[in-house]
């Protein structure tokens, strides 16, 4: 026992050691001094929600509250505390006012088990900046083991512009597609989309791989022309109503932030079900499509959503 817990000791040290993705943003220029101060559960909760939207963003909801949730819906508390125990991450015994060691192990433990990570997490330093350094070591493993895939529309109207864009997350708890709000500054796509990867990345979430197409291609990998449904299941900021059923001919609108389902969102997930479209019809749409990936890559990242 006394080798496990050193080994995991070390793997921790180790993990502590390399870069730490994230710091600064989870920081968000708190001083030194702020930083020692020691966390709140509430805190804890609003750095942990900070980690889960850099890696998984618009994610989910996972789950039903639990039975032992008892905050009052309206105490101030109730909306994050709700939103990550609807995607398992909330202890049962945590508190607002208070973080003890143990709901904070948990808590961890809950978000790294959703990535299968060698080690356990432990952080018996509940300070902020400690509960921060915890959150950025999680990241720091996981980062580079994710593999998404941006989707970049351009514009029926004009080429060098985008229609909608995209990121395509199947290698997540929660397979979908985030789809962001076009930027306030046209983006130009004369460079294909050297100058877009960047501007979809957060600093958990890094991307090589694309596929680019013109916006009737790109829509056509998700829908078919008759019964495939789309559905809005998460967005930010968050939806009053989990999930979204888009109405039949409609999609476009919605891709390209022209509907009312996303008026003020800044990004949301999309999944699609009923009678979708089979690796033939891909296999058809490859020639009109510009990807750094494989065939095969390409037919299992669409058909895994």
């Amino acid at each position: 026992m006394r080798r496990l817990f050193g080994f995991v000791l070390l793997a921790l040290c180790l993990g502590f050691a390399q870069a730490q993705l994230c710091l600064s943003e989870l920081e968000n220029g708190l001083s030194g001094e702020e930083l020692s101060q020691t966390a709140t559960g509430l805190e804890a909760a609003q750095y942990l929600k900070q980690a889960v939207d850099l890696l998984e963003p618009a994610l989910p909801q996972r789950m039903t509250l639990p039975f032992w949730f008892s905050l009052d819906a309206n105490s101030p508390e109730y909306g994050l505390a709700s939103w990550l125990a609807e995607r398992d991450l909330l202890a049962e015994s945590w508190q607002a006012d208070s973080l003890s060691p143990e709901a904070w192990q948990e808590m961890l433990s809950r978000f790294s088990s959703w990535y299968d990570l060698p080690i356990s997490v432990e952080s018996g330093d509940l300070s902020r900046g400690g509960i921060i350094r915890a959150l950025s070591a999680i990241i720091s493993q996981v980062a580079p083991d994710l593999k998404p895939v941006a989707l970049v529309a351009a514009s029926s109207a004009n080429r060098n512009q985008i229609a909608f864009w995209a990121v395509i997350r199947n290698d997540s708890v929660y397979p979908r597609l985030i789809v962001y709000r076009p930027a306030e500054t046209p983006v130009d796509l004369s460079d294909g989309t050297r100058n877009v990867l960047p501007l979809l990345e957060t600093c958990a979430m890094k991307l090589s791989n694309y596929i680019f197409a013109q916006e009737d291609v790109a829509r056509n990998l998700f829908l078919s022309n008759h019964n495939g449904q789309m559905y809005i299941v998460a967005a930010s900021p968050v939806l009053a109503q989990e999930v979204k059923e888009i109405a039949r001919g409609s999609e476009a609108d919605v891709l390209t932030f022209h509907a009312s389902e996303t008026d003020g969102l800044s990004n949301y997930a999309a999944v699609f079900a009923g009678n979708r479209v089979g690796p033939t019809t891909i296999a058809r749409l490859l020639p009109r499509v510009r990807t750094n990936m494989n065939p095969k890559e390409v037919l299992d990242f669409v058909l895994g959503l």
